[in-house]
């Protein structure tokens, strides 16, 4: 990444297991979080509304799943499955959740934090509303919440992003949605 997102695991027992080939990511390598203890973060950036979060994954568990956490804690930040009853994004002191609820398989998202026009995109269908407030988040985690402190997801990830401001209004946005659905059979808008 050019913008310092990158994500990594110095810790053995934490890290992610990459798989070559995953049947439900179209035959795509993926990296699998085992939903016990497994977890990347960066500590660094500081993220501030608007910002979109693009992720596809294959989920395995959807009980309680976090998928992307923030890493300090402070303006807390999430995109994941309220136990397993809604996909869910939070942002400072409340979620915005979806009026459908999650299953297993492959998932593309793509989360928009802009307080009162926040959207959560899944598989083409949109819940819009507000996640509470501008709030914006320092560190990022992916696989557990905040930190890695606890509640550890369970999916295999193919994709994810984060940018910076509202990424549908990028001139290589639509490029980024043929390219997710090439590789992995994903459909976002």
């Amino acid at each position: 990444s050019g913008n310092g997102y990158t994500l990594a695991q110095a810790s053995g027992g934490a890290q992610p297991t990459f798989r070559s080939s995953v049947t439900n990511l179209n035959g795509r390598a993926g990296v699998e979080f085992d939903g016990t203890a497994d977890f990347l973060i960066n500590a660094t950036p500081v993220v501030t509304q608007p910002y979109t979060i693009v992720a596809v994954v294959d989920m395995v568990g959807i009980t309680g799943t976090p998928i992307i956490s923030d890493a300090g804690g402070t303006g807390r930040a999430a995109l994941f499955i309220n136990a397993g009853l809604t996909w869910s994004a939070f942002t400072g002191t409340a979620a915005l959740s979806s009026s459908y609820g999650p299953s297993t398989g492959l998932h593309a998202f793509r989360f928009k934090a802009n307080n009162a026009s926040s959207v959560i995109n899944e598989n083409m269908r949109n819940t819009a509303g507000t996640v509470g407030n501008a709030t914006g988040f320092t560190g990022i985690t992916m696989g557990a919440v905040t930190g890695g402190a606890s509640n550890w997801g369970s999916f295999r990830a193919g994709f994810w992003g984060c940018y910076q401001g509202d990424i549908t209004a990028d001139a290589a946005w639509p490029d980024l949605i043929s390219a997710l659905a090439y590789l992995y059979g994903a459909n976002v808008a």
